[in-house]
């Protein structure tokens, strides 16, 4: 050590014509991935690199500017690749004064959505960095590169207006519901590398979709759980069957501007009782469902931006 400067200092994030102030500390990761060449007589003899990647992981801020700088991914593109025609880079913009590109990105992890006015609106999101298709040749610049540069203003809104907080409730066809702590959407999405093997990661493919809505529920009374699990009588489904409610499902703001969460139709799939000294009722999980008419599963839609 010959100097006393310790490098540190937050950021903004950018992916392509987004830029995302953060809550908390971004965490970037470098991945080289390797085979491990194993000799029966002197164990591992060699690593031979086979990829590299750059993970960004973060928890945005939460402002409600574009749904689509956090869910760019629906039903429709199961099975696709992700990969933009055109390469992104994520670039962190420093406020110590640096500027570092990590080449050729794409979204790997959606975040939570978190409707509250005691936390949210979102959990972590990842970007994955793949770099250019020469890396294998180690080229220069082929994952990322670095320059002095004054952190973004002229590209990033500082206007916290789109920051909406407002409490939440749920409303399954008749019935409204609150909640205890907000509810928490999870798109469950799920991400498959696509790599070529003189070229490591090359792509990703969407390969799952499981979008669920938990929360502890405060306000309906245990018959109200049984009828919405449909666990007996004449409305239980036979084994084997859909347990659809054929009912539709919203979050939305109790007052004011904030997101709306819709599913066209919807499953109770989990829900918990507690008898002690507490509350009763314990987290519910709500899946949706495809309806008779194909709507799609889920729709998020953000308030209006105000020029």
């Amino acid at each position: 050590m010959n100097n006393r400067i310790i490098i540190g200092g937050p950021c903004i994030v950018q992916f392509g014509t987004h830029y995302y102030e953060t809550e908390g500390d971004v965490t970037v990761t470098p991945n080289t991935k390797a085979r491990v060449i194993v000799s029966s007589l002197r164990g591992p003899v060699s690593r031979r690199v086979i990829d590299r990647t750059v993970t960004v992981s973060f928890t945005p801020l939460g402002r409600l500017l574009d749904t689509a700088a956090y869910y760019p991914y629906g039903p429709a593109d199961l099975g696709k690749l992700i990969a933009p025609a055109q390469d992104a880079d994520i670039v962190i913009w420093g406020a110590d004064g640096q500027k570092v590109s990590y080449h050729a990105a794409v979204l790997t992890g959606s975040p939570d959505l978190i409707l509250s006015a005691a936390a949210g609106p979102f959990g972590q999101m990842t970007l994955t960095g793949m770099g250019a298709l020469t890396k294998q040749a180690g080229t220069d610049a082929s994952m990322f590169t670095a320059a002095a540069a004054a952190l973004a203003t002229s590209g990033y809104d500082y206007d916290l207006s789109s920051l909406h907080t407002p409490g939440y409730k749920l409303v399954i066809g008749a019935d409204t519901i609150d909640s205890k702590a907000g509810f928490t959407f999870t798109p469950g999405l799920t991400f498959e590398a696509v790599a070529a093997d003189a070229y490591g990661t090359a792509n990703f493919r969407l390969t799952a979709f499981e979008p669920a809505l938990t929360f502890v529920p405060v306000g309906p009374d245990v018959a109200k759980l049984f009828s919405l699990l449909k666990f007996q009588g004449a409305a239980a489904p036979a084994i084997g069957a859909a347990n659809s409610l054929g009912l539709a499902a919203t979050v939305s703001p109790v007052s004011g501007d904030g997101v709306t969460l819709s599913f066209a139709d919807c499953q109770l799939s989990e829900a918990t009782l507690s008898y002690g000294a507490g509350d009763r009722l314990g987290a519910w999980t709500l899946h949706p469902a495809a309806d008779d008419a194909g709507t799609a599963l889920y729709t998020v839609e953000f308030p209006a931006v105000v020029p």
